[in-house]
């Protein structure tokens, strides 16, 4: 029966010497996975939208085009955050920003409420439609009849969500 120790000097190594040199071979690769895992949740935590680990922030500013003297009350969550209840007066803006995860399921969606209208939802950014339509930074009207994501060279209007159906969380009262 062959044996790797028949190919080993019986001078030089003995059978206890040669496994006590696997052994401080595997803890080195031992640490050296640990090493590599630090280095993937350091990458995880500074990615942004669809697993970018630039360390980039991404800016989502919203716009009140509801008419003069119509102010807009939003709220905006994430899986994650609760940005608050907003009121934005018109013609001004709101903001916020995030760095997104390293999964790439960045999903930021929002209730909005003006005047004696019902609340309506919009999924407000959603990495996959986001991340290559506004990049680093998302621009949105809000108009009575919908949200408009504003680019340097399109402007392109959605529907208004019956409730944040991405999410599957429901309205929740303002």
């Amino acid at each position: 029966m062959f044996s790797i120790y028949s190919l080993l000097p019986k001078s030089h190594f003995s059978k206890n010497k040669y496994l006590d040199s696997l052994m401080v071979r595997s803890r080195a690769q031992v640490q050296h996975h640990h090493v590599l895992l630090i280095a993937m949740v350091f990458a995880a935590s500074t990615c942004n939208g669809d697993g970018d680990v630039s360390g980039l922030r991404t800016y989502v500013t919203i716009f009140n085009r509801l008419g003069k003297g119509v102010d807009l009350t939003l709220h905006c969550k994430s899986g994650d955050d609760d940005l608050g209840e907003q009121v934005v007066r018109y013609n001004e803006s709101w903001y916020f920003s995030f760095y997104g995860n390293f999964w790439g399921t960045t999903l930021f969606y929002c209730s909005f409420k003006w005047e004696d209208n019902e609340v309506v939802w919009f999924d407000i950014y959603i990495v996959g439609r986001d991340a290559t339509t506004c990049g680093y930074s998302c621009r949105w009207y809000i108009y009575p009849s919908n949200p408009c994501l504003v680019t340097y060279n399109a402007f392109t209007c959605y529907p208004w969500s019956a409730y944040s159906s991405t999410l599957s969380l429901g309205p929740s009262s303002m």
